[in-house]
């Protein structure tokens, strides 16, 4: 029983954060036209800025925190980076730019409750889980009105896990 409850307590924040995803959906157009779209150009570059602030972060923190050698991982950093800075860029919704960075946020939560498991077990589950929550995130904005189903939105959700894993596993590798 105690297990289960150690179990419970990793996956917890796993829940909250997929719930705040899923909690959110309705939410976001509202919060973007009314919040964000009225400041302009600002609009357009919020993703960017907020993609270059978690950037500029996970490099302070491997340099200073984790005090990271390691050339490869801030090869893998950047690669991301830039890699999300093309995506966003292609993007013709601005709201939907976001789902990078939620998605990309995602595998930090899932790797604590599988840590015990192997690299590739890890890896691999918590791109099948990244999916998964993405699919269903859809599914959602099927049913909710002024949302609509979106193949490239799913393509968009699992690349945020994709690069959130790679910048994770640049994290933990020693």
């Amino acid at each position: 029983m105690q297990n289960l409850s150690a179990d419970f307590k990793d996956w917890r924040w796993v829940i909250a954060y997929v719930l705040f995803i899923y909690i959110s959906l309705p939410f976001v157009p509202i919060f973007w036209t009314r919040v964000i779209a009225p400041w302009g150009g600002f609009a357009k570059l919020f993703p960017f800025i907020l993609l270059s602030l978690v950037f500029l972060v996970t490099v302070y923190y491997l340099a200073f925190v984790l005090r990271k050698p390691k050339v490869v991982s801030y090869v893998l950093i950047l690669i991301s980076f830039f890699i999300s800075i093309l995506v966003i860029k292609n993007l013709k919704l601005p709201a939907e730019r976001i789902h990078l960075i939620e998605y990309g946020i995602l595998p930090f939560f899932i790797y604590r409750p599988l840590s015990h498991k192997t690299k590739l077990q890890i890896y691999t589950s918590i791109f099948i889980i990244g999916f998964v929550v993405g699919v269903f995130d859809e599914f959602i904005q099927y049913i909710i009105p002024n949302r609509f189903f979106d193949l490239r939105d799913i393509l968009m959700n699992a690349t945020g896990v994709i690069l959130g894993e790679v910048v994770l596993y640049s994290f933990k590798k020693t």
